[in-house]
């Protein structure tokens, strides 16, 4: 009985163990077909991947022209390019689901921020976008090279709406603020009379950085490829370049006068004049010496560069051209005294004030006269060209409209103090200052008649030299009384 007993429970062990084998045994040929099939997940994963693109610059003004290129697409399908929702262009990928560059525009409706280029595979719904920033840049003093003062891209900022600018901030500096401020990628740059210069963020006005100069820092900063170009003393370093993110010192030159001149950066040179009359032209990256011109007299005039000339006023009662190229002068055009005022260049013509009342107009080529127009004062400020019309200001109290091709008047506006600050010209508004005291010194005037659209009194008992630089729908200036104003709509 005991035996029967125990063959029984061996029958049965047995059983059990054969029950188990053949439960792992399906266990393991599931888990084995489970191997088996991620080199096919693999392989699926790979046969779809990921759609990508990529930009040839990644921030702008409205219009800018931009390259697109992307990879992961279906093989030789369209991919609609879009700016946000706006549709732009059709590209067609390759056999190995690439295309481009490709170009397309940014939409000259874009406001300033933060936008998305997008495209989209038409057959095989495949996605990518890149982040593209818009900023309408005021880089350097009279917005370019050519110097006529007007900033093309501003869309924010007009007619209908500059009544409602109000202070936004202000930011005390130790010092006068007669440099005229650069706005760049969010961050404004300018001088103070305190011998720093300012980096400072654009939407609060706090401080990023600030660089110690010899002396007096008069002139205006100008911005490229992250490098801020400034000039200050003399006898010893006196043109500097500073890194835009840290201020942190790349180089430096010496001249033999004080550098009051504000630079101008174009194609990677760097142009500017000291007191004692020599211009220079320097590599922007390195700062090594192209060239040294001179004019024979000092200089506060800063130049304006255009079609391989480069155009400046001198105290020795006349307007150059020199060759960008070598600095060989290619004329001179005798005026009735010394020019503070900068030139500004448009349409082949060469506008500028003199201390002798006078506005000029000049061949760009030749140098010959034009036109003239006589003021009640000499013209210190720097003449801005937006159309058909050259705008300026006058120690006379009067802002000027003329006529480009003749000179005539078009509109005047009285400030009822001088003026010396330059304008600036945005979206059909002119912004200029005045030297007042205790009254209304930075206006808003309408391009087209004058009219008086907006006005704001910068300090309590100074006035403006400063000329205002506009920017992402923000007027940018320094006032006599030492601090950076920033203005916005809606703002308070």
């Amino acid at each position: 009985m005991r035996r029967t007993s125990h063959a029984s429970r061996r029958l049965s062990n047995l059983a059990k163990v054969i029950s188990l084998s053949s439960a792992l045994a399906v266990v393991s040929g599931s888990a084995a077909l489970a191997v088996a099939r991620v080199p096919v997940a693999a392989a699926s994963a790979r046969a779809a991947p990921h759609a990508h693109v990529s930009l040839s610059v990644r921030s702008g003004p409205p219009r800018t022209v931009v390259g697109v290129k992307g990879t992961g697409f279906g093989a030789s399908e369209r991919v609609q390019i879009s700016f946000d929702s706006v549709k732009l262009k059709l590209a067609r990928s390759g056999s190995n689901g690439a295309f481009g560059p490709v170009s397309v525009t940014v939409p000259a409706s874009a406001l300033p921020g933060t936008h998305k280029f997008l495209a989209r595979g038409l057959r095989t719904g495949r996605k990518a976008s890149s982040a593209f920033i818009v900023r309408t840049n005021w880089p350097q003093f009279r917005f370019g090279p050519g110097h006529d003062g007007n900033n093309t891209t501003e869309i924010v900022l007009g007619r209908v709406n500059v009544s409602l600018l109000a202070q936004k901030w202000s930011f005390p500096t130790g010092g006068a603020v007669d440099s005229s401020p650069s706005v760049v990628n969010g961050v404004v740059y300018v001088g103070s009379n305190d011998h720093y210069v300012y980096a400072l963020k654009a939407s609060t006005g706090h401080m990023i950085w600030r660089f110690k100069t010899p002396t007096e820092v008069e002139g205006s900063p100008a911005v490229a490829n992250g490098i801020v170009y400034i000039g200050a003393g003399f006898d010893g370093p006196s043109f500097f370049a500073l890194k835009a993110s840290t201020g942190k010192k790349l180089w430096s030159v010496s001249t033999p006068a004080p550098v009051v001149s504000s630079p101008t950066v174009v194609k990677g040179v760097v142009y500017f004049a000291d007191g004692g009359g020599h211009v220079y032209a320097l590599k922007a990256r390195t700062g090594r010496k192209l060239w040294r011109s001179t004019i024979g007299a000092g200089v506060d005039s800063s130049p304006a560069v255009a079609a391989g000339r480069l155009f400046i006023g001198g105290f020795n009662n006349k307007v150059y051209a020199l060759s960008t190229a070598t600095g060989r002068h290619l004329w001179s055009f005798g005026t009735g005294f010394a020019l503070f005022s900068s030139p500004a260049v448009a349409g082949g013509t060469v506008y500028v004030g003199g201390n002798d009342h006078i506005v000029y107009a000049l061949n760009a080529v030749t140098g010959h006269k034009r036109w003239t127009f006589t003021t009640g004062n000499f013209v210190g400020s720097s003449p801005a060209v937006a159309g058909t019309l050259v705008y300026v200001g006058s120690a006379d109290g009067t802002v000027y409209a003329l006529h480009a091709g003749t000179g005539t008047p078009a509109w005047t506006f009285s400030t009822e103090a001088e003026v010396i600050s330059s304008p600036a010209v945005a979206n059909g508004v002119v912004y200029i200052g005045s030297l007042a005291n205790g009254f209304d010194n930075l206006f808003g005037l309408d391009s087209s008649n004058g009219n008086r659209l907006w006005a704001v009194q910068v300090g309590s008992t100074t006035g403006v030299f400063s000329s205002p630089a506009v920017s992402d729908g923000v007027v940018y200036v320094g006032g006599e009384d030492g601090s950076v104003y920033a203005f916005a709509p809606g703002v308070g």
